[in-house]
């Protein structure tokens, strides 16, 4: 790993966080693609922060991934979904500016790239109804 790429595991992080953002239920309803789209995209921006940021921000995610050992036993990508939004709105609406900050980069480029993404523009094409673009697209988290 090259110093400020992501790791493996940090993807990994970044991937559950943007699914748990964009999928209000369960990573089952995003596509294989569009999921790894919006990881990548999410990653991305993470990797081109002015270099003065990326270096705390990846320990943030690995920060992010570990400090549930200290409450669960485990570390984030091993806890249950319910555990896992808990602890993801623990560090989003929290008193804490910083893991604030950390969520809202990683909330806003999920979404972004999300919404972005050819097969979910065509779900909200004009014309189709809004039965048929709930079938295809999983329900966004707002906060």
């Amino acid at each position: 790993m090259k110093l400020g790429h992501l790791s493996e595991a940090q993807e990994v992080v970044l991937s559950k966080i943007a699914a748990l953002v964009i999928d209000g239920s369960s990573t089952a309803g995003m596509d294989d693609a569009v999921q790894r789209y919006v990881t990548r995209f999410v990653a991305l921006q993470v990797e081109n922060i002015p270099a003065y940021l990326r270096l705390p921000y990846l320990l943030a995610i690995t920060g992010f991934q570990w400090l549930p050992l200290l409450r669960w036993g485990r570390p984030f990508t091993h806890l249950p979904e319910k555990a896992q939004r808990d602890y993801l709105k623990l560090w989003s609406d929290g008193p804490v500016g910083v893991t604030r900050d950390f969520v809202r980069l990683i909330r806003g480029c999920a979404l972004l790239a999300y919404f972005d993404h050819p097969q979910t523009r065509l779900a909200l094409e004009p014309g189709r109804g809004v039965e048929d673009a709930g079938r295809d697209l999983p329900r966004v988290a707002v906060r």
